[in-house]
Formats: C-alpha cells, structure tokens, sequence
C-alpha cells in the first residue's frame, strides 16, 4: 500500500524541523531533496561531497504508527549530521545514541 499523502507531509515536515533545530551548517538545508519510492529498506541516505548534497529516500509504503515514522526520519537525518561533522561513519553506539535522542526529541514535538 503506498504511503498516504499525509505521512509524506509528517516525514517531510519532521526531516526539516529536525534541519531547522540541529544542522551546524544551515545552508545546508536548501541542499536536501526528500524522495519517496518502492525500496527494500524504510529510508537511504546519499551524500554528494562536492556539492554538500543529499538525497534521502523514504520507502513509499504506510508507517504504521508514529513512533516508526519518527524513528526512521531520526535515522535518517543522523547520517545527514555525521556526513557533514565527521564524513564516513558507521551505525555505531555513537551514532544510536544521535538517533535515538532526536528520536526522543521529535515525539515531544507533537
């Protein structure tokens, strides 16, 4: 079944309040295209150094609750972040630890 409209517009809006609140680099933001597509994993990030480009593709079936949504959308804008600040990273504990907290933090905003 694929992603109803407004679950494209939660992840859309939760990706960008998360750019909004944490990016270091702001400028950064008008560099980011969200996609949506028929894919084996929820969410892809890729990043394009010369130009400090993403493409972020979130899978184009239902969420089943909100907790999923943000949780993947918080994974997602983490490999955003530890492109910019550390370049190659791994799902590390680190990493989890980011993930989680913006995770925490997404789910007080609503």
């Amino acid at each position: 079944m694929n992603i109803p409209n407004e679950q494209k517009d939660q992840i859309i809006k939760k990706f960008f309040l998360l750019c909004d609140n944490f990016l270091p680099v702001k400028e950064v933001k008008k560099n980011i295209k969200i996609f949506f597509r028929e894919q084996s994993v929820e969410g892809e990030t890729f990043f394009q150094a010369p130009e400090r480009s993403f493409k972020i593709y979130f899978w184009n079936q239902e969420y089943k609750s909100l907790e999923f949504l943000c949780q993947v959308v918080s994974h997602e804008f983490t490999h955003v972040l530890f492109y910019l600040v550390r370049g190659r990273h791994d799902h590390d504990q680190l990493f989890k630890v980011y993930a989680i907290g913006f995770y925490f933090w997404l789910l007080k905003q609503n």
